[in-house]
């Protein structure tokens, strides 16, 4: 049987890069997401882990603008049910976690925020508060 509060291997965000699909881990044991890619092109693959990134949270829907080059996640606090949003941006060659270091990312979060990413057109993170 799963341990749900420890569980550290489910998934409901995937976004379409270039090339790859990337998915991105909901993370109860450790509040943190795993991102892992797979290629486009039809076949059979294993999920390759690329990295990890403190969500601070479950991530539970992506969205990408290649236009921009952002990156807006969506989710929640484990138990406590506050949604959130990252927005991560200024990322080179898909590599969309390397920003959390570089301090190209944004969490945004309210009470009332029902979080469903999408882009349009160009995004800024002024469209989010």
């Amino acid at each position: 049987m799963i341990n749900w509060d420890s569980n550290n291997f489910d998934c409901e965000s995937m976004i379409a890069g270039n090339d790859h699909l990337y998915l991105f881990s909901k993370n109860r044991g450790d509040q943190q997401s795993k991102l892992y890619s797979i290629p486009k092109e039809p076949g059979t693959y294993a999920a390759k882990l690329i990295d990890s990134f403190d969500s601070r949270g479950l991530i539970t829907g992506a969205a990408l603008d290649l236009e921009t080059n952002m990156l807006a996640l969506v989710g929640y606090t484990y138990k406590s049910w506050q949604p959130f949003i990252w927005l991560l941006y200024d990322f080179e060659n898909e590599d969309f976690f390397s920003v959390e270091t570089a301090g190209a990312s944004t969490f945004l979060t309210t009470p009332q925020f029902k979080p469903r990413p999408c882009f349009y057109s160009a995004l800024s993170v002024e469209d989010f508060c």
